[in-house]
Parts: structure tokens; sequence; C-alpha cells
């Protein structure tokens, strides 16, 4: 190991990273805001330090969707829809299919699709 990685190594803790760990464990993670504060508290911590730090803003798309219903014979009924699933605020129309459970797991629609029991 040359001297510099030893040096670098030498100054190195656990206790800053644990702490994030410790922050992280119990903050939301499922809304856009929740994932940006997460982002906030790294570059704060890295800036804290030294370190100089460039942030993006790419648009990106969080994988729980948060509800989804289903309207039919003018009733709703909550659903759930699958991780990345499109927002639609204004709705489908669509034929309604009935899928039942897959008993323990996910699978793809697109293998075994009925109509929905009368």
């Amino acid at each position: 190991m040359d001297d510099v990685t030893h040096a670098v190594l030498a100054e190195i803790g656990l206790d800053e990273p644990w702490g994030l760990v410790e922050v992280f464990a119990r903050q939301p993670r499922e809304k856009p805001d929740d994932a940006n504060r997460g982002a906030d508290l790294l570059i704060e911590r890295l800036r804290r330090h030294g370190i100089p730090v460039t942030v993006h803003q790419p648009e990106i798309f969080l994988s729980l969707p948060i509800r989804a219903e289903v309207r039919a014979g003018g009733r709703s009924f909550a659903a759930k829809p699958p991780a990345f699933a499109a927002n639609r605020p204004d709705g489908v129309t669509a034929p309604l299919l009935h899928l039942p459970a897959a008993g323990g797991g996910t699978r793809s629609i697109a293998t075994r699709t009925r109509p929905a029991p009368r």
C-alpha cells in the first residue's frame, strides 16, 4: 500500500457513515421528496468534509406507486399497481380483467389472463 492510500485510510472512521445508515434506516423513501431529502443529507455531509459536489437533477421515476383504483359499475375498488406503473391521473378505459392471486409471488400479466368473473 502506498503512503497516500495508507494516510487516507488512517483518517477514515465509521462514525460518519454509520450515522447516515441510522438516519436512512428511519427515513421514508417512497416519495420523491423523501428521496431528495436523502440526497441532500449526502451532499451536506460531503461538503462538510470539504469534498466538492456537483448535483445533477435528472427526471426520475420511483418504483413504488402510491395508490390506484379501479372504477366499474359506479363503484371504486382499491387496486395494487405494479412497480413502475404509468401515472394516469385521468384514468384509462379498458376491459375489466380478473387475475387470481399468484400464491406467493408476482408474475407477468402477459403470461396468463382471462376475463373477469361475472
